[in-house]
Order: C-alpha cells, then structure tokens, then sequence
C-alpha cells in the first residue's frame, strides 16, 4: 500500500512498496502529476518514468517518456502495483552509466 502527500503545484508524492525478492523491500517515492482524470505522469525526481492510465477498472502502467509513444508494461487493478511495475521496468531500463537513480 503507499503513503501519498499532497505538494502545492497539484502534484502529489506517493511511496511506494517494491518486493526487489523474498526477503527485501524498497520503498521509492515517486511524484505523481495527474494530467486527467484518467491519467498520470509518474516521476522519480525530475526523471519521467511514464504514465499510469486508468481504463475501466484497471490500471496501465506506460513506460516511455512520450505518451504517444509509450509502451504498455504492466496491468493491476490496484494503482501501486502498476507503478510498481513501472518503476521495476525503468529499473531494467537503467543504463550501465546508472543514469537513472531510483533512492528511497
């Protein structure tokens, strides 16, 4: 389950629970800019991890820094699990320069 904290431009910081494997657990806080009311742009500090669309009752995770051109990574019906599956995706993204640094 994650924590959320309101910020003053609309935006919000949601903490979010990742199971790395059966014996850890991170926690990465992400920003979350609704964009409407379906959909969110979800970053890690000022980097773009991609978007959480709501279709029905589902929840798309899209990764990609474009929105036209974002692709699907994962489906929940709950929202942290599919931006947990955003962030572990932006993690296998990661290249070997470590350009992207997801710290709790």
């Amino acid at each position: 389950m994650s924590q959320s904290e309101l910020i003053g431009d609309g935006s919000r910081e949601v903490r979010v629970r990742l199971c790395i494997d059966a014996d850890r657990i991170d926690t990465v806080t992400l920003k979350v800019v609704p964009r409407t009311c379906e959909l969110d742009e979800i970053k890690v500090g000022c980097q773009l991890l991609g978007y959480i669309e709501r279709v029905g009752h589902v929840f798309v995770a899209l990764t990609g820094e474009r929105l036209d051109r974002a692709e699907e990574c994962g489906q929940s019906l709950l929202w942290d699990l599919a931006a947990a599956a955003l962030v572990r995706q932006a993690r296998l993204n990661v290249t070997s320069s470590g350009s992207l640094a997801l710290a709790s």
